[in-house]
């Protein structure tokens, strides 16, 4: 299966890479399992990078790091991204990185999710040991985790600025074709994790962006786009059931269904939350002795290639789920856009009578002044 503009397979289930040499049972379930790699090439520009910082701030339900984890946000969201920044170090070992840093982080950030829910059950006032919040903001299955992985992967561009000594073919060595070599790297990265068994239970996709430019964060962008998928239909929905509470009896707004929904629908911040392995990862690699500049830069070579298995998709795929779990939590899952252009529209007609009047109103003013004065 192949697009003009990526490199694309389709591989079934295999042995896992973390140490399991035995093959995998054969259920149903793993025998529909597919495994899509998919590579895109991005513009020859890059989005700057503190203006991405500051929408997924304001957009995404948190930003925390693995050293400073505060792990009640779980409570209410368990859709989680987990954010790593692989640098030049790994650009030689790739099954390295994936056993010493993949597996284990993102194992860790399940076992934390799945404890602290089960605080939360524990802490519920409900006999039956299920949260308030089961079926909301969390899944109702105890064992099951929301996690996507994205990775800023920095590749060295020592081909590209080698001395003048080096008696090489400009061709082989060119930023071109030099970045198709990372892109091969970058997708056998993929196939790795996609093979392993830890990360294709726990986690639900990989994104993995790819540049020599330490400026550019093509993953960064894959961030933006999750946090920022619906923002739009969470104001309106928000704005909505502010304008609706004022007019209705004790400030009680039903959905089409006929259920109240609560005062709790207030936050227009998407359900995902970004988690980082340290505290500046999202500022990029640093660089000693060098004033920081992360504007945005042009004439670069990017590409993101993702991984997808078990029909669940990409990151945008990720972001629709929690969007559904943001609206399951605030009891607004029935109240889609139709439904509140509608209102709205009804809402808003008096005061459209209104305006045309008063507009016919002063014309009507304005010609008998001058007859009068004639």
């Amino acid at each position: 299966m192949k697009r003009a503009d990526s490199a694309s397979c389709l591989l079934p289930p295999r042995y896992s890479i973390n140490g399991d040499s035995s093959p995998r049972s054969e259920t149903d379930e793993e025998q529909r399992s597919v495994t899509m790699i998919t590579t895109t090439r991005l513009p020859h520009y890059s989005t700057e990078r503190f203006y991405m910082l500051s929408e997924i701030g304001e957009h995404s339900f948190s930003i925390q790091c693995m050293e400073e984890l505060n792990e009640s946000i779980f409570r209410e969201s368990s859709y989680v991204i987990l954010y790593i920044l692989c640098g030049p170090e790994y650009e030689d070992n790739i099954f390295h990185f994936v056993e010493s840093i993949l597996i284990p982080n993102t194992r860790k950030l399940h076992d934390v999710i799945i404890q602290e829910r089960k605080k939360d059950v524990s802490n519920s006032p409900c006999s039956t040991g299920t949260s308030p919040r089961a079926g909301h903001g969390i899944n109702k299955e105890m064992d099951c985790t929301n996690i996507y992985l994205v990775i800023d992967k920095i590749y060295s561009r020592r081909c590209h600025n080698r001395s003048d000594e080096a008696k090489v073919d400009d061709e082989t060595y060119s930023k071109e074709s030099y970045h198709a070599s990372q892109v091969k790297i970058v997708e056998e990265l993929a196939r790795s994790v996609a093979k392993s068994k830890v990360l294709r239970s726990l986690a639900q996709g990989i994104s993995i962006g790819v540049t020599s430019e330490r400026k550019a964060a093509p993953a960064c962008e894959t961030l933006l786009s999750a946090v920022l998928f619906s923002s739009a239909k969470r104001r309106r929905l928000i704005k909505y059931n502010q304008h609706r509470r004022k007019n209705q009896p004790n400030n009680n707004l039903k959905t089409q269904s006929g259920e109240v929904v609560p005062q709790s629908c207030g936050s227009t911040k998407s359900f995902i939350s970004i988690l980082t392995l340290g505290p500046n990862d999202l500022l990029g690699i640093p660089v000693e002795d060098e004033v920081e500049d992360l504007h945005a830069v042009q004439d670069i070579i990017q590409s993101v290639t993702r991984a997808e298995w078990n029909g669940n998709g990409d990151a945008i795929s990720f972001a629709k789920r929690a969007q559904s779990a943001w609206k399951k939590f605030n009891n607004c899952f029935d109240i889609d856009d139709e439904f509140i252009v509608s209102n709205q529209g009804l809402k808003e007609e008096p005061w459209v009578i209104f305006m045309v009047l008063a507009f016919w109103v002063v014309v009507i003013g304005i010609g008998i002044f001058f007859l009068n004065k004639n």
